[in-house]
């Protein structure tokens, strides 16, 4: 039959229309071996049948030129009404088109393989919220199949009161704004609370036309827990540090107020002593005196929280001290709650002040009381503990091996956590006006932290507060005990005394007190004046009896350089606090005694009789 190639055939395998028309072989031998078989065979089975379409193959071809094409060969038979039938068709070079096909697919291939692998939670959705995709990280993520997911809405996947602001935040992404981050958590299996961090993208094609969302999630659960942490450690540093503050502050105010109170229940004392019983102002006076005492018990509280206070460290069975105070803690209580004390069979013993201790014992139970204004009960006891509380607050650095725990339990209304997280400030109280102080559980909060111990507090709201106090414990040790000798008349001396008092209202106080017992005084209102007086060495001095905190010079840095002077002199300090640590030191290694400010004239001559006896 008669046969015709267009001249291009010749620019695209390299071989001239008329070779290609005298021996078509030569073209059917440039098809590449791994697709000639087939495409021998469909065209020949094409020719040979009755089929009318269009026949479409895609194929290479090596060429003269030493390149290897992609060729769309499209054949079409045509039948005149008188003639023999003939085939019309065309090579088309789609080399560049199978190229980019191909890197296409395998784009997509690498694409799909990098989302598989991704261990965030990816999956796509259309404006409908219908899936459209999703990797197997987010099928993990939702304890879900593939197959289930795609075609189900996203809503479905997120937590249901938070839908309709993620899809608010949806609607607002635009070509130019097209991301948006949200953050949730929800429980899972009840129990455990995970948080996610996601990341909506919302895709556009080339002519800014919305095509599907893209979100993509990570599990930041590790991240929130860790900044949860480091927040909890920040409010302790600074709960400690706004304590520490408050404390000082509070010693501050305690000092000057001891000051005053000295003078003032002193001179009370002095002229109650002067008058006649049957004097009309006796009544006035003893008003005045008696709350001078509540005042300086005050200002007690107010040292105990500020840590100010020096004490006689000794050693106590807790067991044997909730016994003894059990009577005086039900008086307290009231008849309405129930007082369980629970003991152990063994001593529980520290190393405190008992004085300082049964405080904090009656104050935890006045808490107690107080938060159960329709009866109860109140456990207290005592027992041996080797591993505190997880999230018991630490903020010095001696942890100890064995601790004795003290607490105090009640079934009362409990309290928040933003009430637990201030309760132990001074002046903080939920009490009506009049009906507290807010030092109370402030003053064990000091008391506790100078006695080396760590507190710790649970409350549920609407069942009540342990409060629980934990001390460094002992080994038993035999205790020597210490009976005070009372006289039925005030003792009297003839010795030399160096007062130095810079509060002039104090310092006329104490001397006039001295001279009526028989005491010679020399007066100096700083250090530097009493130096002058000792180097002086008109008299024999012995007792300095002297302020801690003064100007130019305190009292421990006066008493070196009188001892120095007069070796043998006994030294007695009184003070309102004592703010500093050296000083205490000085103090409980017997270099001096201590007279606690406020303190009555009785005090002051059995104090200064004791020392210059050589009873302390």
């Amino acid at each position: 039959g008669r046969r015709f190639i267009s001249d291009n055939i010749e620019k695209l395998i390299g071989i001239t229309a008329e070779k290609f028309i005298d021996n078509p072989s030569v073209y059917q031998e440039m098809i590449h071996i791994d697709d000639r078989e087939l495409v021998t065979e469909k065209i020949r089975s094409w020719q040979e049948s009755d089929d009318t379409e269009m026949l479409t193959l895609w194929y290479r071809v090596q060429t003269k030129f030493n390149k290897t094409i992609w060729v769309e060969d499209r054949k079409v038979k045509t039948f005149p009404v008188n003639g023999e039938a003939y085939i019309t068709g065309i090579l088309i070079d789609n080399t560049e088109l199978k190229e980019v096909d191909a890197a296409l697919k395998q784009s997509q291939s690498r694409y799909k393989a990098v989302v598989e692998d991704q261990t965030e939670y990816i999956y796509r959705f259309l404006e409908n919220g219908d899936i459209t995709f999703v990797n197997k990280a987010f099928c993990k993520f939702t304890k879900k199949f593939e197959h289930d997911l795609i075609g189900s809405k996203w809503m479905n996947e997120v937590p249901r009161e938070i839908v309709s602001e993620i899809q608010m935040k949806l609607n607002n992404l635009n070509p130019e704004k097209p991301v948006v981050n949200y953050e949730y958590s929800e429980n899972v299996n009840g129990n455990d609370l995970i948080w996610t961090d996601w990341n909506y993208r919302a895709i556009f094609n080339e002519f800014n036309e919305f095509v599907e969302y893209q979100a993509v999630g990570k599990n930041i659960t590790a991240k929130k827990k860790a900044e949860a942490e480091k927040e909890k450690i920040r409010e302790q540093l600074y709960q400690s540090q706004k304590m520490e503050v408050v404390g000082k502050l509070a010693g501050g105010i305690a000092h000057d107020f001891n000051n005053l109170l000295t003078a003032i229940n002193g001179y009370a004392d002095l002229a109650l002593k002067k008058m006649e019983p049957e004097n009309q102002s006796v009544n006035d006076i003893k008003v005045i005196k008696d709350c001078g005492l509540r005042a300086a018990k005050l200002t007690q509280q107010l040292l105990g929280f500020s840590r100010k206070q020096v004490v006689e460290m000794q050693n106590i069975d807790i067991n044997a001290l909730i016994s003894e105070l059990k009577k005086m803690m039900e008086r307290l209580i009231g008849s309405d709650i129930e007082l369980i004390t629970e003991l152990t069979d063994s001593n529980c013993m520290v190393k405190a002040d008992s004085g300082q201790i049964e405080q904090v014992l009656i104050n935890l139970i006045v808490n107690a009381r107080d938060a159960m204004p329709n009866g109860g009960k109140i456990r207290t006891g005592c027992r041996h503990i080797s591993k505190l509380p997880d999230d018991i607050i630490v903020t010095d650095d001696k942890i100890y091996d064995k601790y004795i725990e003290i607490y105090v339990k009640d079934s009362g209304t409990g309290m928040t956590d933003e009430i637990k997280a201030k309760i132990f400030e001074p002046f903080f109280t939920t009490k009506e006006v009049g009906k507290g102080t807010g030092l109370g559980l402030a003053t064990v909060f000091g008391i506790v932290k100078q006695s080396n111990g760590l507190i710790h507090v649970e409350s549920i709201l609407g069942e009540g507060s342990q409060f629980s106090i934990f001390l460094p414990a002992i080994q038993l040790e035999t205790e020597e005990v210490n009976v005070e000798e009372t006289e039925d008349e005030l003792p009297r001396g003839s010795e030399t005394i160096l007062l130095v008092e810079d509060e002039e209202s104090i310092r006329e106080f104490v001397t006039s007190i001295l001279d009526e017992f028989g005491y010679k005084v020399l007066e100096a209102s700083n250090g530097i004046q009493a130096l002058e007086i000792a180097e002086k060495g008109e008299k024999s001095i012995d007792l300095l009896l002297s302020d801690i905190r003064m100007p130019l010079m305190s009292g421990p840095e006066l008493a070196v350089k009188i001892r120095s002077l007069y070796p043998d002199i006994r030294v007695l300090f009184v003070s309102g606090h004592t703010d500093n640590d050296l000083i205490r030191q000085d103090i409980a290694d017997s270099k001096a005694s201590f007279l606690q400010k406020p303190f009555s004239y009785e005090g002051l001559i059995y104090k200064i009789r004791a020392v210059l006896d050589n009873k302390e």
